[in-house]
């Protein structure tokens, strides 16, 4: 009888490999599955039958992200976004204020858009999203900005785009055009922040660098890309490629900044 079991048994696991096998082709040792919608037989099986989910993602990589309709399909995004990149942790320790650039390397607008989409995706106060950006990449632009920023136009040889940021007044901190809050537009300056963030970081999972300057001069810049009334102009950001590696400076103790209670 115990002979029996034992061989019944045997079978069972044989027809549920095959059956696993048959449901999902197997992957390279290593490969991890992500997918939920995979089955648990193949899940139990170290995650090695992955192929599907594994190609998948590759190809929603090779679609063009930016400055195109149509994101393809659900899975395919949600794959894509569980593909290997570079550690979170490590864009944060690599990201430096550049003021060094390397002109021989060059950004293009695609890449730009990438960034800046991913900028759209910071929260804001009620989803209004109130920040616009205003990108320069012609040399005449780019030559505007720079006589804008004061003292750091002779930082920003070498980069491919200087990007204006501002927010329109009036949303972030109102509901319906009531202001809600006491600090009122300072919510659009917030959120422009938040946004501003995001770009920086993703500017660094792609390799790319950049510097955030407050010392501008506001009139020019409006005048140089017409920007409306409406908007508060924030900051210029510089995007290209360091040409040395820049230092971490020191940061102020944890338990100054951080308050647990």
């Amino acid at each position: 009888m115990k002979t029996v079991l034992k061989l019944w048994s045997v079978v069972a696991l044989a027809g549920a490999l095959t059956a696993c096998g048959q449901k999902a082709p197997k992957a390279r040792e290593g490969e991890c599955c992500k997918d939920s919608q995979k089955t648990e037989c193949c899940q139990k099986h170290e995650g090695k039958h992955c192929q599907e989910g594994q190609d998948c993602c590759k190809k929603a990589s090779q679609k063009p992200a930016c400055c195109k309709e149509g994101k393809g399909d659900a899975s395919c995004q949600a794959q894509k976004a569980m593909c290997p990149s570079a550690a979170f942790d490590q864009i944060v320790a690599t990201r430096r204020s550049v003021r060094s650039y390397d002109g021989t390397k060059t950004i293009t607008k695609e890449q730009v858009c990438e960034v800046l989409a991913a900028a759209q995706e910071a929260p804001s106060w009620i989803n209004y999203e109130p920040t616009k950006y205003y990108v320069a990449m012609s040399p005449d632009k780019i030559a505007a900005v720079k006589e804008a920023v004061g003292r750091n136009k002779d930082r920003l040889d070498g980069v491919s785009a200087l990007i204006v940021s501002t927010f329109e007044r009036s949303k972030s901190g109102f509901v319906d055009g009531v202001q809600r809050d006491p600090i009122g537009d300072i919510w659009g300056g917030h959120d422009c922040g938040l946004s501003t963030a995001f770009l920086i970081l993703k500017a660094r999972a792609m390799g790319f660098d950049t510097l955030i300057m407050g010392g501008r001069d506001a009139d020019a810049l409006r005048a140089t890309f017409s920007i409306p009334e409406n908007e508060t102009v924030m900051a210029v950001i510089a995007l290209g490629y360091r040409k040395d590696e820049p230092q971490r400076p020191p940061r102020r103790p944890f338990d100054e900044v951080v308050k647990f209670f």
